[in-house]
């Protein structure tokens, strides 16, 4: 049962629904990410 607004009674909202997304790095984060890796990678050569 749904009344108008400023009743007392308000039925529940309900969202029957799917979200899909796809998770993408930024472009800063890979380069983080790369420069990292590339400064492993030279440590071990050291050694």
């Amino acid at each position: 049962m749904v009344f108008a607004r400023g009743s007392s009674m308000v039925s529940p909202r309900v969202w029957n629904g799917t979200m899909y997304y796809d998770v993408v790095p930024e472009p800063a984060t890979m380069a983080v990410l790369g420069a990292g890796l590339a400064a492993i990678a030279a440590r071990r050569r050291r050694k």
